[in-house]
């Protein structure tokens, strides 16, 4: 009777490429937390991240080619991003190569992949049943671009390999630490303007917590065994507006928030010229240090910045708003036209795709998620920097 228990209760196998970063350290606490008997291999370019994770049951390694044992579930929560659009599509190739390379030899019982809800309808067609890849990748962003790459190489590889596969287009994260709850912190605090005058912009966002439970009860799911592929939208608060989210902080911190004076991203246009000034100051930022080796390389140096107009690089990078005005349109560099394209969008997610089971009772409502936030704000003591 023993023997039989035990090998009943056999253990979980997990493997998460990309666990060291942000989203991927909770579900390596989420895992642990959710199982007893497990045991995950977490997949960074850096092994001292070892460091993140006090367990026995976790190890981490540099490279899926050291992954020798059958498991439960590949989750892959990693993407590269290059210099330009050829350097990231190469990037994109070389991370699909290698988990095909890897799943060809049926380690992996199933794959779940996490990509974003920017890159909707900029990939694939909307037909959450019969999902097919677009032949030409938006290149209107260059996140949107890496994140679309590697979707469509899943689509391919999910048939050729046959392996079960879920794409969870994540929606923006919200948790303590986040980007997107530091974006908000430090916007307001630098007085940069955050979102338009209304209400009604909708944060297409999901709560850390909420992400992290939906991804391990994915991991439990029967029920895509029957097809290769299943693409999904993760974004439970996708309706809450950035005000609403904004709101707390706001109250917390007493800082006034600046606002764009338009609700409408049609008012705004990208500008090529404050793009080439932004490369401009960016490639000079890496280049100095890399030249000033010594005195004469200092001299040519400095002598190189002058002709450049680059005597406060440093000072240039940090502003992105051109308060200047073309033809009445407010003109943005593609950083700062990316962001407004966010806090002004009028296009809400929510669980689209998302099974039943996986979606139903996420532990996170919308203000225990934001008593999470206002939380790390007092410990990181944010009102001290006033």
């Amino acid at each position: 009777m023993v023997k039989a228990e035990k090998k009943k209760s056999h253990s979980k196998n997990f493997v998460v490429i990309g666990g060291a970063g942000y989203l991927g350290r909770y579900l390596v606490k989420g895992l642990l937390s959710a199982y007893k008997d497990v045991r995950i291999t977490v997949i960074s370019r850096n092994k001292s991240k070892s460091l993140f994770f006090n367990d026995a049951r976790v190890e981490v390694t540099t490279s899926l080619i050291n992954i020798r044992h059958p498991y439960d579930t590949l989750y892959n929560l990693a993407y590269d991003q290059g210099v330009g659009y050829k350097d990231t599509k190469k990037l994109a190739e070389e991370l699909v190569h290698q988990l095909k390379t890897h799943l060809s030899q049926g380690f992996a019982k199933r794959l779940i992949h996490v990509s974003s809800i920017a890159v909707h309808g900029k990939t694939f067609s909307e037909d959450s049943v019969n999902p097919n890849p677009l032949r030409r990748i938006s290149t209107d962003d260059p996140y949107c671009y890496s994140k679309g790459l590697v979707e469509k190489h899943l689509y391919e590889l999910a048939h050729s390999q046959k392996i079960p596969t879920y794409i969870v287009r994540s929606g923006n994260i919200m948790g303590p630490g986040s980007v997107w709850a530091t974006k908000l912190v430090t916007r307001l605090i630098d007085k940069q303007p955050i979102l338009g005058l209304r209400e009604e912009h909708p944060s297409n966002t999901t709560f850390v917590g909420n992400l992290v439970e939906g991804l391990i009860r994915l991991s439990k799911e029967h029920e895509i065994d029957d097809a290769p592929l299943r693409i999904m939208n993760f974004a439970e608060f996708g309706d809450v507006s950035w005000k609403k989210w904004l709101d707390p902080i706001v109250d917390m911190l007493q800082i006034k928030p600046e606002h764009w004076q338009t609700d409408d991203i049609k008012n705004f246009q990208p500008s090529l010229k404050e793009d080439l000034k932004q490369l401009k100051r960016e490639m000079l930022r890496v280049a100095l240090p890399m030249l000033a080796k010594g005195k004469a390389s200092v001299k040519y140096a400095l002598k190189f910045a002058d002709l450049m107009d680059a005597g406060k690089v440093k000072e240039k990078t940090k502003v992105f708003v051109n308060k200047t005005s073309q033809n009445g349109l407010s003109t943005l560099d593609v950083l700062e036209y990316n962001m407004a394209q966010v806090y002004l969008n009028r296009i809400a997610f929510g669980l689209e795709n998302v099974p039943q089971s996986v979606s139903s009772d996420l532990p996170y409502d919308f203000h225990t998620a934001m008593e999470s936030i206002l939380g790390w704000l007092k410990f990181g003591e944010f009102q001290l920097i006033l």
